[in-house]
């Protein structure tokens, strides 16, 4: 099983045949992806919004068709990129396009990779975001020995 998270989701995306923006913020965008002037708040912070695709993994287990989303990257991946042979499957997007999560087409266990950092949406008594601990407990039951 693989849970790739923020720079990771980029890296899979790469492994899988992709290219990177280098820099989303010189994208034309409405969504700040950066959030730096957040300081430290930008990991408790709802961002933007995300819509999900039908016929993902990450949809039937957040069971919705878009989740508000934090937002630290200054890269992405770049879906005009992404072979037509390639095995990566892009499962949502932000409002203005930019990739936030990926899945693989043909993979035998879990695999999933979200851009966004979803482990500070879920801590603490009052998350910001708890749907997405439907994530971390499908990716610790892909984990359980069978």
């Amino acid at each position: 099983p693989c849970l790739a998270i923020c720079r990771g989701c980029q890296l899979w995306g790469v492994k899988l045949g992709a290219k990177l923006i280098q820099e989303v913020h010189n994208e034309d965008s409405t969504i700040n992806h950066r959030n730096a002037d957040l300081n430290e708040h930008a990991w408790t912070h709802k961002a933007h919004h995300i819509q999900i695709e039908d016929n993902s993994y990450l949809k039937s287990l957040l069971r919705l068709e878009s989740i508000d989303a934090n937002s630290l990257h200054h890269q992405a991946i770049m879906e005009s990129s992404v072979p037509a042979n390639s095995d990566l499957k892009i499962v949502a997007r932000a409002t203005d396009g930019t990739v936030e999560a990926i899945e693989r087409k043909n993979y035998p266990n879990f695999f999933m990779g979200i851009q966004s950092h979803i482990e500070t949406c879920v801590i603490g008594n009052n998350p910001i975001i708890p749907e997405w601990s439907r994530v971390f407990e499908a990716f610790i039951e892909a984990s359980r020995p069978k």
